[in-house]
């Protein structure tokens, strides 16, 4: 069967679909610009917490590294002590503990040097006998005490390591 309007009647339908299109390209349009603004909100927010967690990362960066360099401090001076009681085997042990935090500070280095006395002061424990080369070993430990004090320091050091 087949609808027929009258003419005025046609004109009332055609204009209502006309506005009802007008305010759902209006909505359409408005919701379009919603969406835009929450994502870039939602960028922001993603960019800010990937800048939080890059610094607190440097933050833990550098506490970990005072953590380390603390801990040679107090090894170094454990050597030390060994060392100047004559009581070779536990000088080697620890500075085995030393060269390991060494190797953790990437201070390759530093870390073959105390390796090196390691294997010094284990071959003395065997033998007592033997001298330490005390100009060495003294040397090694103020450029060891040098760098930790450098890696503990609270601020960067203009010109320095890092």
């Amino acid at each position: 069967m087949l609808y027929a309007m009258e003419p005025t009647e046609a004109d009332w339908y055609t204009q209502a679909g006309f506005w009802l299109s007008v305010a759902g390209i209006v909505v359409g349009s408005v919701g379009l610009g919603a969406t835009y603004y929450q994502v870039r909100k939602a960028r922001k927010s993603a960019d800010a917490a990937r800048d939080a967690a890059e610094l607190a990362r440097g933050e833990s960066v550098v506490s970990f590294r005072r953590y380390l360099a603390a801990v040679a401090h107090r090894q170094s001076a454990e050597v030390e002590g060994f060392v100047f009681n004559n009581r070779w085997e536990l000088a080697g042990f620890r500075c085995e503990d030393i060269a390991a935090t060494f190797a953790q500070l990437g201070e390759a280095e530093s870390a073959d040097e105390y390796r090196y006395f390691s294997t010094v002061f284990r071959a003395k424990s065997a033998n007592s006998i033997r001298r330490v080369g005390d100009k060495r070993w003294a040397n090694q430990v103020l450029r060891s005490k040098r760098l930790l004090d450098h890696l503990t320091a609270p601020f960067e050091i203009k010109g320095g390591r890092e």
